[in-house]
């Protein structure tokens, strides 16, 4: 007889399942599109579109006022879908009209090149029209995922498509930038079509201005913490052209982005899972046995993918690149080990939300961004871009992993997720030792 738990654990798995299968369909078409847009740009043109994005993407998370996973926990816990709608959206718009407003005012005032201007202006405004994914809240809590992916996959093969064509046609970062605001603009436009069309719920009630306040103060440890995350994805292409050129930028972000686009795997996992975590959260004991499992098969995951691209690093530099790219091998094989943390703690982050002790993660990533930060300052004049992938790997192992030893409350589960791939060892050779014997 089928049980419950295991009911839910299979809707749960067909959720991850949607989720997966639009990172299927969105990496590879994300991947070739980035390879085309390095080999058709050039490193110099490249590393301008490149800073523009870091530029724009170290901000975005303070517009969100009202932030995804806080809104995902309140609908687990089955507050009312409209009233958390209405007010999220009231706040996500005050903050991405701030966040506009400062990148508008930045491009004008500071920066000099009339293209690069213009195309930040033009990716700002990707910001306000992101207010509308917080329906992925409700799709996540329904286990109606496919939605989501369905809207991310058509709005991505039709915006990667488009910057294809101008890629290859006519290669031009403004064009670029509005193929961006277009993608976005389809994306939520379905999202829209299907919470109308699969929701049937009131779609006006009151809304209680306490209830803004109260969401608005939980969600800004985690909008703080997200900034505190995109410095360390983005900060480094930042410095770099401050300290070296727009060229060496462009290396570094085609490493970069081949090293962060295997991240999706533990977000794509971790975003099914959430509402799953927060639902059971009181219950330590599977809790527990999850995120030990979550993390111990993403680990080996990272492992894998770090030992398979060290090795073949400047291979796939050339293939995928081409030759003016050639230095960024040795920033990828540096590089990618960070991705290793990254997995391991992704699924902690998440039960710190859920247990509401965000503040623990905002600590961790205070002090890896800060770290990253300065030793970025210090490598990079030193050993140029190879010196900031350093600083990426250890800022990592210090903010994702380290950095929850600290903490009573991390530090049982961080050691048993950290002992869990060992103990797998042991026992697969004390099988094989026992196999020989028999035999």
């Amino acid at each position: 007889m089928i049980s419950w738990n295991s009911i839910v654990a299979n809707k749960y798995n067909k959720n991850t399942l949607f989720i997966l299968a639009e990172k299927g369909v969105s990496l590879p078409f994300n991947f070739i599109t980035f390879i085309i847009l390095a080999r058709q740009f050039g490193p110099t043109e490249f590393g301008l579109m490149s800073y523009g994005l870091s530029l724009v993407a170290i901000l975005a998370p303070l517009s969100k006022f009202a932030y995804d996973t806080v809104i995902t926990k309140y609908l687990s816990m089955g507050y009312s879908i409209p009233d958390l709608l209405k007010t999220s959206i009231k706040l996500r718009v005050l903050g991405s009209l701030s966040v506009m407003s400062f990148l508008i005012g930045y491009a004008l005032i500071f920066i000099d090149n009339p293209s690069l201007e213009f195309f930040v202006i033009l990716v700002s405004i990707t910001i306000i029209i992101e207010v509308f994914t917080l329906y992925d809240s409700v799709f996540q809590v329904q286990l109606r995922s496919q939605y989501s992916s369905y809207a991310q996959s058509t709005s991505l093969i039709i915006g990667s498509s488009v910057r294809i064509c101008i890629a290859l046609s006519n290669p031009d970062i403004i064009l670029i930038g509005w193929s961006l605001v277009g993608e976005r603009v389809i994306s939520v436009a379905m999202r829209w079509y299907f919470y109308q069309t699969n929701t049937s719920l009131p779609k006006s009630t009151k809304v209680n201005n306490l209830y803004s306040k109260e969401l608005f103060i939980e969600s800004l440890p985690l909008i703080l913490t997200n900034l505190l995350i995109l410095i360390n994805f983005k900060a480094d292409q930042i410095l770099i052209a401050y300290f070296m050129n727009e060229s060496a930028v462009g290396i570094y972000a085609a490493a970069v982005r081949y090293s962060e686009v295997w991240y999706m795997i533990p977000i794509a996992l971790m975003t099914s899972y959430f509402p799953y975590i927060s639902k059971n959260i009181d219950q330590e004991s599977l809790v527990r046995k999850t995120i030990i499992r979550l993390s111990s098969s993403l680990t080996w995951a990272a492992v894998f993918i770090a030992i398979c691209t060290s090795l073949l690093g400047p291979w796939l530099i050339e293939i995928l690149f081409g030759k003016s790219y050639e230095e960024a091998a040795i920033v990828l094989s540096i590089h990618i080990w960070a991705s290793v943390f990254f997995f391991l703690g992704h699924p902690m982050s998440k039960v710190l939300i859920a247990k509401k002790k965000t503040w623990i993660n905002f600590y961790g990533k205070l002090i890896a961004s800060v770290l990253n930060v300065i030793l970025n300052i210090w490598l990079i004049p030193i050993l140029g871009i190879q010196g900031a992938a350093i600083a990426t790997l250890v800022s990592y192992a210090t903010g994702h992993y380290l950095f929850y030893f600290i903490f009573e409350e991390t530090r049982g589960v961080i050691w048993l997720v950290t002992v869990a791939p060992i103990r797998v060892i042991f026992k697969k050779i004390d099988s094989a030792i026992k196999v020989k014997k028999q035999s």
